[in-house]
């Protein structure tokens, strides 16, 4: 009876003990706040806590009404997250906003209206606030550019949050969007209240003074307050460990969270003591529950026999085969991550990368799935990557993040450095390939040129490197035949420009498509080359008999040493030739192990007897190449099955998609014949009898598998060979997948990170500190927050933590769009206020509206949409739910004429935000025209990516003799073009060419000879600032505008969590050639400094933009354009 009376102590404990607080709101004694994606209701003397909301979808950033009656709150309840409002004593949540993009509640005004702040607002997707009555839901938005945290003061002043940083976690920031506090009154400017030398943010009203958050003193958000006009600071509280992330202020106390805690501070008197509410809950979201892993597939290898593949998915490995064949999950530990998966060759096991040690190591488990795994290496200082085994089980080759090849000896333990790339970033080895023997194994290594990678071949005995291809062009998918004769790769070294010169339109330089061909290295002397023409030697010439691979065969006499003696040279060298010494590198102890049972773990896989093959004759290798005569293409894969070469060719799309082909081996002259469009991967197995073959899915989903024997063409019936796995699933705990997660994140900065010592953080103590809190974590959304805290302590933009496996509801209804804003007038009737603009040239970029078939015009009367009147809704948009590529009955009418209907569809409202972008753009275009002319050309580039580049290429060139020219990358996202915008804009003109007809153009082409200016502003982020910089430093033109946001380190995005989720880790910093670290944390400088004031800007002036006119018009003064002189 005691111990049922500690348990049920326990257990009752275990609420409180469990909850992560977020995001209180108070009102008088009430406080509602955020836990496990619920609003929860309790007071300030704590205790149980009443949940507001059980809705499946996540509830956020609650704010109670003044009169304590109403909360209202964020949700996603269909899909976007909306503004809902509901009774503070529960009752059915009422819908506020329709914007089909999120909405974030920011507070009540003294009308009694909501706050809210958006992106869908503002064109640039800035954050802009409306207030929204909660009666008819009526929006009004807020004559403000930009608009974050705001509150109402007594006097009905509107302070407000301006600045935004995109997600990302980062303290003590101080680049370009560091966040400031201002004031408002309709009918003025608004105007500063604190300066941007530190974050100032989430302002509350209390007395005559404001709250806010600053991380004003040593770098972490603390409670601070400032009279109306922003003097007299004091601050309230001075944590130094955990951030004061929300808070809310009613009378003279505030609640505020602190790491995963709330507190109550007294504002005046000073006291702050802890809330600790009860959790009276199921914990729903901590139970056991299924999952199907593919949707988060990560790697597959075929077995060597070809009867099964290895998959990982979701962390979790699982062997299958086709028909009837037992799937069979690996036994990993609970919460373990896998990385990659490889069977054995003898079948009997798995070779797994796992954290289940605390870091990534090389284990083998048991392939029937019968139990636990054993530990291969130990004592990893970054992430392992791949790994594969030799075929006869003895070896492993493996390499990890920190740039290492290794080779693990499995009976020994023995793991020796191979080779070691210090000069490269990210994943140096790629693609490794054993030789049949087991003599040799080939990898890519990457060479410090950007895109080079060497196929190498090393020899096992003594770890030597044979490269066998140059370090001109890149060369990759090393491959050897199964007898051991020859080897294959893939070099990128055919070069037939599709431009034929510098003219034609948008002419951006020569594209060389199809750069691959496929090349052999004969492994031993005086082999014949397959593919040679026939000839009267070939038959004088009679090859040694074949070994049949199907059968087995005898032990070679020497098989390579480990490390070969020096009185004794290593078997399988040339004559003369010595044995290089082995590559120094750490050697870890053997794992030790009990006496295993029958079948367990610690049994040493059983060697499998090699094919007796040849022996690799070392000497010369590299010049025994021959080209194989397949025409040049876009090569992604190669292997032999002994009788075919197989290999993938992608297609010039941005999707890339491959076709597997194949040709006899032989000299025949046989045309490749096809095997299938739309493969994604495809594998020989070791013993060449079976082909694997992946196919081709959207959204880097898994594809259908198969498994058939190598034939030239498909089965007929391809369907009986598919791999069983659209019904894999499993149970997952998820508090074991959190605890997981977070190891993971911490190791991938760790190992990621572009400063090896992490800026000086202790990030083990980190990891401590905030894995304290990990017990409390009740969802994947207070995983995420944690994991944005520790995030934050390493100070760095493009640190955002992203998605996974986030509560939703049930409930996915995609919004549509028109393509125009609307008006309501008091009488309900509904206007067309503004139709978005576009290309008139491109006449799929039109919104729906403006199709000349619908010929709908700004000032219309929306009437009907379906036949249902719109004045009957609160927003035209809550019509449009589920409508997006569906036609609807549009009925109009022009004022002063009879109503008309017509047919429109309206497109998915994702596009929304695309046809905003589209609308700004030819709006300023059209008033830098108006302003200058018709002399200076405008272009605006949204982001850096393939997109950016294909409007760059679209407008540019119309623009190319223009006397000026403005490049707005105002608001840029990033990407990674730069180099190529760059590239073009120093182009210069240094001769003409004059026809007969007396014409001119210059040498060289396309080059802008007039001036070039920049605009930037705190929006600008990544590239778009790379982009800034490189205009500065290279004196291409003059930049505008306001400092940039300083995210200056990039990455690759490569670090996903296991539940699709991820947290992203800077890897590549910028400095100059005389070491300065730029841009990172501090942003770009304008040459010339220009503020949009928020108001003015709200009510369509663009100083910036007219600073940009002006300086153009003086350049001009100074220097003129100029033009071409012609000889007499």
């Amino acid at each position: 009876m005691r111990t049922l009376a500690v348990v049920l102590a326990v257990l009752a404990a275990t609420p409180s003990l469990a909850a992560y607080f977020r995001q209180p709101a108070i009102n008088g004694d009430t406080v509602v706040f955020v836990a496990e994606g619920d609003l929860w209701r309790t007071t300030l003397a704590g205790g149980d806590a009443q949940r507001l909301t059980s809705h499946p979808g996540t509830e956020s950033t609650p704010a109670i009404s003044p009169d304590g009656r109403w909360v209202a709150f964020s949700a996603s309840y269909e899909g976007p997250t909306e503004a809902y409002v509901m009774p503070i004593g529960g009752g059915l949540p009422k819908r506020l906003t329709w914007y089909g993009d999120r909405a974030d509640v920011v507070g009540w005004n003294g009308n009694g209206e909501v706050l809210v702040t958006t992106r869908y607002l503002h064109g640039l997707r800035k954050l802009r606030l409306a207030a929204v009555s909660i009666d008819k839901a009526t929006v009004r938005p807020i004559a403000l550019e930009e608009g974050g945290a705001a509150t109402t003061l007594a006097d009905g002043t509107l302070v407000f949050t301006q600045g935004d940083r995109k997600g990302d976690n980062v303290r003590n920031y101080r680049g370009g969007a560091t966040t400031t506090l201002w004031k408002f009154r309709e009918g003025a400017e608004a105007t500063a209240l604190t300066r941007p030398d530190a974050n100032s943010s989430n302002p509350q009203a209390w007395r005559d003074r404001i709250v806010f958050l600053s991380d004003r003193n040593g770098g972490v958000m603390n409670l601070w307050s400032m009279n109306a006009s922003g003097g007299d600071l004091r601050q309230h509280t001075r944590h130094t460990d955990f951030e004061v992330r929300a808070y809310s202020v009613s009378g003279d106390r505030a609640v505020y969270q602190q790491g995963a805690d709330l507190h109550v501070l007294e504002l005046a008197a000073g006291g702050d003591r802890l809330l600790a509410p009860r959790l009276l809950s199921d914990f729903d979201q901590q139970r056991e529950r299924w999952v199907r892993p593919m949707e988060r597939f990560a790697t597959v290898a075929l077995s060597s026999n070809g009867d099964r593949i290895a998959i990982v998915a979701r962390g979790a490995v699982a062997t299958a085969g086709i028909g009837a064949l037992r799937r069979v999950d690996i036994d990993l530990p609970p919460g373990a991550r896998a990385r990659s998966a490889e069977i054995m060759p003898d079948g009997k096991s798995v070779l797994v990368i796992a954290d289940a040690s605390g870091e990534t190591e090389l284990w083998l488990f048991p392939a029937d799935g019968s139990g636990p795994g054993k530990q291969l290496t130990k004592n990893a200082d970054g992430t392992r990557l791949d790994a594969t085994p030799s075929p006869d089980g003895k070896w492993i080759a493996h390499h990890d993040r920190r740039q290492r090849l290794w080779l693990l000896e499995v009976s020994s333990g023995r793991d020796r450095l191979v080779d070691e790339r210090k000069d490269q970033s990210g994943q140096s080895f790629a693609n490794l390939a054993w030789a049949p023997d087991s003599s040799a194994f080939a990898a890519e290594r990457a060479i410090g040129r950007a895109g080079i990678t060497q196929v190498v071949i090393y020899r096992t005995s003594d770890l030597k490197a044979f490269p066998v291809a140059s370090t001109r062009y890149p060369s990759t998918r090393p491959s050897f035949s199964p007898d051991g004769k020859w080897f294959w790769f893939i070099g990128n070294r055919n070069f037939e420009a599709l431009a034929s010169g510098p003219w034609g339109d948008r002419n951006m330089g020569p594209y060389f498509d199809k750069r691959s061909r496929v090349y052999a290295i004969a492994l031993q002397p005086g082999n014949r080359f397959p593919f040679q023409p026939r000839d009267e030697l070939e038959a004088l010439k009679p090859e040694p008999e074949k070994a049949d691979p199907t059968k087995p065969a005898p032990v070679r006499v020497e098989p390579p040493k480990t490390e070969p003696s020096k009185a004794e040279p290593a078997k399988g060298l040339a004559e003369g030739q010595d044995p290089a010494p082995p590559t120094p590198g750490p050697v870890p102890p053997a794992t030790p192990g009990a006496a295993p049972a029958k079948g367990s773990p610690g049994e040493p896989p059983r060697p499998v007897t090699p094919p007796k093959v040849p022996a690799i004759a070392w000497d010369g290798l590299e010049k025994r190449v021959y080209e194989v005569p397949l025409p040049a293409g876009n090569y992604t894969g190669l292997a032999s099955d002994g009788k075919r070469l197989w290999y993938l060719e992608a297609d010039t799309t941005p999707e890339a998609k491959a076709t597997l082909k194949s040709v006899p081996i032989d000299n025949t002259g046989a045309s490749p014949e096809v095997w299938s469009a739309d493969v994604r991967q495809f594998v020989i197995s070791t013993d060449a009898k079976k082909l694997f073959v992946r196919k081709w899915a959207a959204g880097g989903q898994a594809g259908d598998m198969y498994i058939v024997d190598p034939t030239p063409r498909p089965p007929t019936e391809l369907p009986k060979f598919q791999v069983r796995l659209a019904d894999w699933q499993f149970s997952v705990l998820p508090r074991e997948e959190w605890n997981g997660m977070f190891a993971d994140a911490w190791r991938m900065h760790r190992d990621w990170f572009y400063d090896s010592k992490l800026k000086g953080v202790d990030w083990k103590a980190m990891r401590a500190k905030y894995g304290a809190l990990l017990p409390r974590v009740t969802d994947r959304e207070e995983l995420a927050d944690l994991l944005s805290q520790m995030m934050a302590e390493l100070s760095l933009l493009h640190s955002q933590s992203r998605g996974g496996d986030l509560r939703r509801g049930t409930d996915a209804i995609n919004p549509a769009s028109l393509g125009a804003t609307y008006e309501k007038a008091a009488d309900g009737t509904v206007r067309i206020a503004k139709l978005y603009r576009a290309d008139p040239d491109l006449l799929n970029d039109l919104p729906p509206l403006s199709r000349t078939e619908v010929s709908a015009k700004e000032g219309d009367i929306l009437v009907a949409i379906d036949g249902r009147p719109v004045r009957e809704v609160s927003d035209v948009h809550a019509m449009l739910r589920d409508r997006a590529g569906k036609q609807v009955l549009v009925e109009l009418r022009t004022p002063g004429s009879a109503p008309r209907k017509t047919i429109a569809t309206p497109v998915p409202f994702a596009r929304e935000s695309e046809m905003k972008r589209r609308d700004y753009e030819w709006r300023v275009r059209d008033k830098v025209e108006a302003e200058s002319k018709g002399r200076f050309g405008y272009l605006y580039l949204r982001a850096m990516g393939p997109n950016d580049l294909a409007s760059f290429a679209r407008e540019y060139y119309p623009s190319i003799d223009r006397e000026g020219l403005i490049i707005d990358v105002r608001g840029n996202g990033g990407g990674n073009i730069d180099s190529i915008l760059i590239e073009k804009l120093m182009r210069r003109v240094w001769a003409w060419w004059r026809t007969p007809s007396g014409g001119t153009f210059s040498n060289m082409q396309a080059a802008f000879r007039g001036h070039v200016v920049v605009l930037i502003d705190e929006g600008t982020y990544s590239d778009g600032e790379t982009f800034a910089e490189g205009i500065k430093r290279l004196g291409i033109g003059t930049v505008i505008g306001k400092r940039t946001a300083g995210a200056g380190v990039w990455l690759t995005d490569s670090n996903g969590l296991i539940d699709g989720g991820g947290v992203r880790a800077a890897e590549f910093g910028q400095f100059t050639p005389d070491g300065a670290w730029i841009i990172e944390g501090t942003g770009v400088t304008p040459d010339i400094e220009v503020d949009n004031p928020p108001n003015a800007t709200y009510r369509g002036e663009d100083a910036q933009l007219a600073a940009a006119i002006r300086v153009l018009e003086q350049k001009l003064k100074e220097k003129p354009y100029p033009a071409p002189v012609i000889p007499r």
